[in-house]
């Protein structure tokens, strides 16, 4: 037993031996590989010379140990002066990124017999270093990536025998010679670069995987793409295609394909009988028509993304995609979607319609389907149309959560337009034409907690919320609403999944904040739970007198309201009287003197006008009395979900480094993919679940199918300008933001070649 810890304690203390930061290495770095055993990650970074490099790490490391070197941000004008061999360690993975190399001597690799994997990404190379890879018989990765190359050579790569992947990525090549790639590649990265004509140089490339020739100067591939029975991944974005290749019939294990950024008008049948394709990317092309057999026998594609186009009709072509989850359509010129067009695709979760010019919405789903729950449709996006009414055709979507109506014509909205959306969270009805939302309180919607009636018409509340039990946030800001009652919250409250809270009732700049009776509606709104916020321009139509070295400034804060001694000490107590009510007061009130505005501006015309005409009370909105240009007190700034969902459908974004480090890391995208299968397989109740879930905050991503987008309404306070208010005027009118994290996970590379 002694024996047996003393040999762990040996073991452990060797290695911790061979990996801390100990003098006989420094300023170089070392530590155990997390991935691989017998194997120590060892760092240089800003070092004054490659022959510093040589001397620190020479006789430190014995050759039982697989080494991992990188040497980066370092001075290597000596590069040519000595060897890597000198160093007397066994090399498995070398890495020379960031040393503004111009040149790869061949004598200072010689030796390098046992590299697997060398990168000389991020350095001013200007040609490929055919030379220094005949003493790396071994290489199988090779990652050149943005330097300075204008052509690959026919022999560039002739004395690499088993090279598999090559990354030349974001230089600035402009020629490919015949036959440069060598056959044993199955993952090459030309992507971001200038290239005009393939140049047949891919033809014999039948071992391909991984294919990514984005950024280019292509205008056809026809007769270009090898014949790969294995090709996995096919990104040919950002080029000037105007047809696809037919070709593309014999990737016939293609699972994710690229065609987005370019000039396709259409699809010519291509896709269909693909059935293992998952993920189907065409935003920004100029696509007019989809054939109604477009995707037949393509069941297995996940999402499409068919944004920015010139589609006018779906022909039902989507109806064979009978495992679609997402599909966006948004930016394109439909003028009519009837919700046949998703009959029967009962796992479809995001449905993006917005900005078309839809004006009428037909095949009313109660019609269509025999229960709600036959779809699981979450997210309908129909935000920036032209529908005026929704006719019931909504009715009956049990299972959406966000539906986004905001930017249309509507002029009413009826009870049975939202009949049956039980699990219905957030509404966003802003920028229309509403003059009541009465309907709300004729029909249930027992989850809402969400509604944004921001910039319509509305003039007063009533009952309207008694149908919302548990809204929390409700934004009535930028309308004309003139009165309000405690009959609108007296049936409501605030609960967020499960926790009560208070609701938050936002009026920004409606004439109801500049009502004499406010204190004392702003309290009985506080005994019921809800709390009313915003800032209002309030004109006051008689002559005030005004100091002459102030008649230059239009707006004046009005000094110690006595409305925020009835916030803070309400009539009615809201807590025991042995705690104090400590809150930022949440109304503004801006005093708007008539005499004070300059009657040679627009501005101060329209508020005279106003002030005159209507006894004070505010414009509508159609009448906005102040300059967008212009500074104010403060500001809500309500962002529409509209916007948000949008930034979560279109081809995710990757970074240069994302992207080339997909095609270094083919093993986990191949695991990946198997992992996606076996998750689409999962039960309904497990997508609920997980949509239920802490991450169901981060929006929704091509390789993410079980995370669903989670927006909720944003609402800033923007500081208060010096000019215009005091120390205690700006510290009364903050109001807590809540903010979207929206960042897409990181993609992970064990063997990312440009950076560990």
């Amino acid at each position: 037993m002694a024996a047996l810890l003393y040999t762990i304690f040996s073991f452990t203390a060797g290695a911790s031996l061979h990996c801390a930061v100990r003098p006989q290495i420094s300023p170089c770095t070392c530590s155990p590989h997390h991935m691989y055993a017998n194997t120590i990650s060892v760092t240089c970074e800003k070092m004054d010379s490659f022959n510093h490099v040589v001397d620190v790490l020479q006789n430190k490391f014995t050759p039982d140990f697989q080494i991992w070197l990188r040497i980066t941000h370092s001075q290597m004008m000596d590069f040519d002066k000595r060897q890597f061999a000198e160093m007397n360690m066994n090399i498995k993975n070398l890495r020379l990124n960031h040393n503004n190399l111009s040149s790869v001597p061949m004598e200072t690799f010689q030796n390098l017999t046992k590299v697997e994997v060398l990168s000389l990404a991020d350095n001013n190379i200007q040609e490929i270093p055919r030379e220094a890879f005949e003493f790396m018989p071994n290489l199988g990765t090779l990652d050149i990536a943005r330097g300075n190359i204008k052509k690959i050579r026919s022999d560039d790569f002739a004395k690499i025998k088993n090279l598999q992947t090559l990354v030349i990525a974001s230089n600035e090549i402009e020629l490919l010679e015949k036959g440069c790639f060598p056959k044993t590649l199955t993952s090459l990265h030309i992507g971001r670069n200038k290239i005009p004509s393939l140049n047949g140089t891919l033809q014999h490339l039948t071992d391909m995987k991984m294919l990514f020739i984005n950024g280019n100067n292509l205008t056809t591939l026809e007769d270009e793409l090898p014949d790969a029975p294995n090709m996995i991944m096919l990104m040919a974005s950002h080029n000037n295609l105007d047809k696809l290749p037919k070709t593309v019939k014999n990737l016939v294990a293609l699972d994710t394909c690229y065609f987005n950024d370019n000039k396709l008008r259409s699809l010519d049948g291509l896709f269909s009988h693909r059935g293992s394709l998952v993920r189907l990317y065409l935003e920004n092309n100029e696509i007019e028509y989809l054939a109604q057999d477009e995707f037949l026998k393509s069941e297995s594609i996940d999402e499409i993304q068919l944004a920015s186009n010139q589609i006018s009709s779906l022909n039902k072509s989507l109806l064979y995609i009978t495992n679609l989850r997402s599909v966006n359509l948004s930016g394109n010129l439909l003028r009519e979607f009837s919700m046949q067009e998703i009959y029967g695709l009962m796992k479809l979760r995001h449905l993006d319609l917005s900005h078309n010019r839809i004006e009428k919405l037909t095949g009313r789903i109660e019609n269509i389907l025999d229960t709600p729950s036959h779809t699981l449709l979450y997210q309908l996006l129909l935000g920036n149309n032209l529908l005026k009414s929704l006719d019931g055709v909504l009715a009956g979507l049990g299972n959406l959560r966000r539906l986004i109506l905001s930017n249309n014509l509507l002029e009413n909205i009826y009870p049975e337009d939202f009949d049956r959306m039980e699990e219905l969270e957030v509404l966003d009805l802003s920028n229309n034409r509403l003059k009541s939302l009465e309907a709300f309180s004729k029909v249930y919607l027992p989850t809402l907690e969400t509604l944004n009636a921001s910039y319509n018409l509305l003039t007063t509340t009533g009952k309207d919320f008694h149908g919302l039990n548990v809204l929390c946030t409700a934004d009535l800001s930028h309308n004309n609403i003139a009165s309000m009652s405690i009959d609108l919250v007296s049936q409501t409250r605030c609960s967020n999944h499960g926790v009560v809270s208070k609701l938050e009732i936002f009026l920004q700049e409606n004439p109801v904040l500049c009502d004499e009776n406010l204190p004392q509606l702003v309290g009985l709104f506080e005994m019921y739970h809800a709390r009313l916020i915003g800032i209002a321009h309030c004109i006051v139509p008689q002559i005030l007198p005004i100091p002459i070295d102030q008649q230059s400034q239009a707006l004046l804060q009005q000094p110690p309201m006595e409305l925020l001694a009835s916030v803070m000490q309400p009539s009615h107590p809201i807590l025991p009287n042995q705690l104090p009510i400590i809150q930022s007061p949440s109304i503004v009130q801006i005093i708007v003197p008539a005499q004070s505005i300059p009657t040679h501006s627009h501005i101060g015309e329209k508020l005279l006008n106003q002030s005159n005409d209507d006894n004070g009370k505010l414009p509508t909105d159609n009448e906005t009395f102040i300059d967008e240009n212009q500074p104010t007190t403060a500001q809500i700034e309500t962002q529409t979900h509209d916007t948000l969902l949008r930034s979560t459908t279109t081809s995710p974004q990757y970074s240069e480094d994302e992207i080339d480090e997909m095609i270094l890391n083919e093993d986990d995208y191949n695991q990946e993919n198997e992992d996606k299968k076996q998750q689409r397989d999962r039960s309904d109740f497990k997508y609920v679940e997980s949509f239920e879930s802490e991450k169901s905050n981060i929006p929704l991503r091509r390789f993410d199918h079980d995370n669903e987008t989670d927006l909720k309404n944003v609402i800033h306070v923007l500081p208060v300008p010096k000019a215009l208010s005091s120390p205690k005027d700006a510290s009364s009118s903050s109001v807590t933001s809540t903010e979207l994290d929206d960042e897409p996970p990181e993609i992970q590379d064990q063997s990312n070649i440009s950076d560990e």
